[in-house]
């Protein structure tokens, strides 16, 4: 049967499947390709994953009241960058005034 489930586990990997082929033929006319590049989608993929089936099984499958749903998400969002400072992936010291900048 349809559902909302079903069309967003189809979003996602239609989405994926896009990004791929996009990837691919972006690196094939730059003629450039690194591994680390691929290495670091993998990471940042897994740690959103982890950090999503985490929070949908403390919140979202006891069914929380939704306010406090939305009041986790800073906490997620937190978490995630944590995770991401831990695996190497951002450096949030240098990273954040540099982002700070580019928003001004």
């Amino acid at each position: 049967t349809m559902s909302i489930e079903n069309l967003m586990y189809g979003l996602v990997l239609s989405s994926l499947v896009g990004f791929m082929v996009n990837y691919y033929y972006a690196k094939k006319v730059q003629k450039y390709f690194d591994w680390s590049e691929v290495i670091m989608l993998v990471k940042i993929t897994i740690v959103a994953i982890v950090i999503g089936v985490v929070f949908d099984k403390i919140f979202i499958s006891r069914n929380e009241i939704a306010l406090g749903q939305l009041l986790t998400i800073p906490l997620v969002v937190l978490i995630y960058f944590t995770f991401l400072q831990i695996i190497k992936i951002i450096n949030i010291r240098s990273d954040l005034p540099k982002i700070i900048a580019l928003l001004k």
